[in-house]
């Protein structure tokens, strides 16, 4: 069972990383298809944990595969900025505010 849960998990990494790559139409899966309004939401209520660590999630499969070189950040830089976007735009999905940070992060880091 354990190998299952980890294929699968490598499985949704790898359909999220081409969407990062392409842009292009994609199937996304989890927590990140939920609009923004629902992260605002949650993080009153401190209840925003599964949320973060999607992002956390889909962030750190970026670089783990090497997709793009990221600026050094903590996870409460991430968080604060996630809180900028989804103020300012609450019916994107959450998922376009997670790729808009890795772009700026990737705009931000220094060329390997």
């Amino acid at each position: 069972m354990k190998t299952l849960t980890k294929k699968t998990f490598y499985l949704l990494l790898a359909v999220a990383l081409t969407a990062t790559v392409a842009h292009a139409d994609y199937n996304l899966y989890g927590l990140g298809s939920l609009p923004c309004r629902e992260w605002m939401n949650k993080r009153t209520s401190d209840s925003w944990y599964e949320m973060g660590e999607w992002m956390l999630g889909f962030i750190s499969a970026v670089g783990y595969y090497g997709i793009y070189t990221l600026k050094d950040a903590d996870a409460q830089a991430f968080l604060k900025w996630m809180d900028a976007y989804c103020r300012e735009k609450p019916q994107n999905e959450f998922a376009d505010g997670v790729q808009k940070l890795v772009e700026t992060l990737k705009a931000a880091s220094p060329s390997r």
